[in-house]
Formats: structure tokens, C-alpha cells, sequence
């Protein structure tokens, strides 16, 4: 049986998408949570570094990281259940 190239195959519990085409949506807003994932990672890393520095503004940019890495992790988690994309 040929299948198309944008063609997703369903299994009970997965969907796969036909390796032929892969997802740009999701390459993109994967690259993002990524990005984000090193950016909260290092922010976390600063502000254990920064305790009796300058804690409160290690603070805001780490939550400020962690909000965005969120962010991206839900964008992802929709676009993957709204286009089958997995």
C-alpha cells in the first residue's frame, strides 16, 4: 500500500507521521522548547550562584524563563494533539 507523503499512520495510543514529510510546526516550536529548556536551565544555575548576591533579580529572570519554557512546552503539547503530529 503507497501512502501519501503527509499520510499519519495511526496505532492504538501513537500517531505517527510519514517520515517522507515531517512537520515543520512542530520542528519549530520543538527548536523553541529547547531553546527555552537551556535558557531556564542556566537561569536556575545563576540563581543558586547568586544567594546572598543579588538574589531577587536572579529570581525574576529565572521565573521569567521558566514562564516562557512553559509556554513553549504547552504550544508544543496543543500543536502535537490538535494536528497528530507525535
Amino acid at each position: 500500500m503507497k501512502r501519501k507523503a503527509r499520510e499519519v499512520i495511526s496505532f492504538p495510543y501513537v500517531q505517527v507521521q510519514s517520515k517522507e514529510s515531517p512537520c515543520k510546526t512542530r520542528t519549530m516550536l520543538t527548536t523553541r522548547l529547547r531553546a527555552d529548556l537551556k535558557v531556564y536551565a542556566a537561569a536556575t544555575k545563576a540563581l543558586q550562584e547568586s544567594v546572598g548576591t543579588d538574589f531577587g533579580r536572579a529570581h525574576k529572570q529565572a521565573e521569567r524563563a521558566r514562564r516562557a519554557y512553559e509556554v513553549a512546552r504547552d504550544k508544543l503539547k496543543r500543536h502535537i494533539e490538535s494536528h497528530g503530529c507525535a
